[in-house]
């Protein structure tokens, strides 16, 4: 899996908000998958469209209920990744637990398969620099 990073670059907030409403607009309707370190498939989300509000200060929330309520295996959740509606775009996110430090928080990385999961907050930011 290729990444891209750009840096040494500067946003002013409007174009901030822009981008991550860009963000949104990809993966609205799409899903979540959460994934163990080795990539196992612990269970997906159907997210809602849209799945994000409105931007505000270079971000936007996730919207409404995201959560599997039937986990297809067992395992430690250690990330997500949003893939689009149309299946072409992808892109990856650390999970944890409140007060992990985790980007997305979920109710608990330790999944049972027919268990629940449920993802408490993320909101994706775009950084200034």
């Amino acid at each position: 899996c290729l990444k891209y990073q750009i840096s040494n670059m500067e946003y002013n907030l409007s174009t901030r908000n822009k981008l991550a409403t860009a963000f949104g607009g990809l993966y609205n309707g799409g899903t979540l998958e959460f994934l163990t370190a080795a990539d196992a498939v612990l269970g997906t989300i159907s997210l809602p469209n849209p799945a994000f509000g409105a931007a505000s200060l270079g971000g936007i929330p996730k919207s409404g209920t995201w959560s599997d309520n039937n986990a297809d295996a067992s395992g430690t959740a250690v990330k997500a990744v949003f893939i689009s509606a149309d299946g072409n775009d992808r892109a990856t996110v650390p999970v944890g637990v409140a007060g992990s430090g985790a980007d997305m928080i979920i109710n608990s990385v330790n999944i049972i398969q027919g268990g629940s999961i449920v993802v408490n907050s993320y909101t994706y930011t775009v950084p200034a620099s």
